[in-house]
């Protein structure tokens, strides 16, 4: 008897809760209206595990720690955004890793993973970052057609309180093989020519947020790709990277770009930079600075986050 009564209003009890749910409320976001957040992309050399101690580590956190969210190229294991993570965490806010599921690049020599490390205090990653179908890129001058080496990834974030979302595209341009140099030098256009498809098919297939970044390592300077300058022929497309500001640290070089539409990324404040951290921490000494580091500086911009997503 006693079996049955526990029975029989343990039952009701869970229909009541069925039917008339106790009220909890939402965890409330505050507003990140007003607020900027500092987005960028670095090459950061042959990044390992193995290529870097818990020391060198601290010194690439310290490097990234002013930016909120950052793309970079050249991850070559699962381990060491995890490891930047943690060197991220012991400095200030709070941080977080995606990365692709599988490197890009059609030789062992070229393949990487891309990854993205960010402010998980300010902002989410919408999905894990996933790699673009790879094309094919034409050589007219050489009559062939080549693949496109390291095809790009794509992630969407979006603020904590839903104001302001974005999509990073990422890519590294190919840069040496065995090839002659003319050739590789129009491999490269080629890969730069085939972005631009890659930018608007993107761009299309949202229907409502259209805050596209491209970024990465073209492997080209301002002003010296006519495949460049086609990307740029995109309305309102901007090239943050000035040929003014070197880059990649031992040269006068300008390789690495942030590129966007200031007519769907209206958050955009105009501001941008390059972080030159072989100066800052290194005081010049460039091998220091890219055995540690990188040979390459981070680049970046800056958004203010709206009253509401304007898209």
């Amino acid at each position: 008897m006693q079996k049955g009564f526990v029975r029989y209003w343990s039952l009701a009890a869970i229909t009541l809760i069925f039917l008339f749910p106790c009220s909890v409320p939402a965890k409330t976001v505050p507003s990140q209206a007003g607020t900027e957040l500092k987005l960028g992309f670095w090459n950061i050399r042959d990044f390992s595990a193995n290529s870097r101690d818990r020391q060198e580590l601290r010194m690439i956190a310290q490097v990234v720690t002013n930016l909120d969210c950052l793309a970079i190229c050249e991850v070559n294991d699962v381990v060491v955004l995890g490891q930047l993570v943690e060197a991220l965490n012991g400095q200030v806010g709070t941080w977080k890793a995606v990365q692709t599921k599988v490197k890009s690049g059609n030789t062992p020599s070229s393949q990487e993973y891309y990854g993205f490390v960010y402010r998980a205090d300010k902002m989410a990653a919408k999905h894990k970052p996933s790699l673009l179908k790879e094309v094919a890129c034409p050589l007219p001058e050489f009559n062939k057609t080549v693949r496109f080496d390291r095809e790009p990834a794509e992630c969407t974030f979006a603020t904590l309180d839903a104001r302001l979302d974005f999509t990073m595209m990422v890519v590294h341009i190919t840069w040496g093989s065995k090839k002659p140099q003319k050739e590789l030098v129009a491999c490269r256009e080629a890969e730069i020519r085939a972005l631009k498809g890659y930018y608007e098919k993107t761009q299309a297939k949202e229907t409502k947020d259209k805050d596209l970044i491209l970024c990465g390592d073209f492997n080209v300077s301002v002003g010296d790709s006519p495949a460049l300058a086609t990307l740029l022929a995109i309305p309102t497309m901007i090239d943050t990277t000035a040929a003014a500001v070197p880059t990649k640290i031992d040269t006068a070089n300008t390789y690495d770009h942030l590129l966007f539409q200031t007519s769907y990324l209206s958050e955009y404040t105009g501001t941008h930079g390059v972080i030159k951290f072989d100066e800052i921490l290194f005081g010049n000494d460039d091998k220091l600075a890219s055995r540690t580091c990188s040979d390459h500086r981070p680049v970046w911009i800056v958004l203010r986050v709206p009253e509401q997503d304007d898209d």
